[in-house]
């Protein structure tokens, strides 16, 4: 297979995230753990740094990183954990993507984030992952998410 050619997209841009996806059957799901990072807390059960990785029929890959917000606390740090049953989301077409996040304190610091996707067979929206975290404005919100494009 060709070179990859790697593009961000927003974590939260359901249109960007349903272009580079709709229509593709899942090939594969990866979910790679790293090492640890620097920061630790009740957002962090894996204790570790994870991507979740969707391989589609064409190549191209659909990668979720967890984001580190670069400080010595939590600020900024966002999770990715794939949902429990996913793999039965391998072989599935994807027909549409949706983003929900809510925010988990009185303050707005710390949130949930979910992504779904809708395919074919499966009735209603499958999440692939969740992520949390939390940041106080200074750190980033939200996890990275990028489009790898076979050429």
């Amino acid at each position: 297979m060709g070179e990859q050619t790697r593009r961000s997209v927003g974590y939260d841009d359901e249109k960007a995230i349903s272009a580079a996806i709709t229509g593709r059957t899942i090939a594969a799901i990866d979910h790679e753990h790293h090492g640890d990072l620097q920061w630790s807390d009740e957002h962090r059960p894996s204790g570790g740094y994870s991507t979740l990785i969707l391989t589609l029929d064409d190549g191209t890959k659909f990668v979720a990183q967890e984001a580190d917000g670069g400080c010595a606390c939590s600020n900024g740090c966002f999770s990715v954990e794939p949902s429990e049953g996913i793999s039965r989301l391998i072989g599935a077409t994807i027909l549409n993507a949706t983003v929900d996040e809510h925010k988990t304190d009185d303050y707005g610091d710390s949130a949930v984030i979910k992504l779904f996707v809708y395919v074919e067979g499966l009735t209603g929206a499958q999440e692939l992952f969740s992520s949390e975290g939390t940041d106080n404005g200074y750190y980033g919100w939200g996890y990275h998410l990028f489009v790898e494009a076979a050429s």
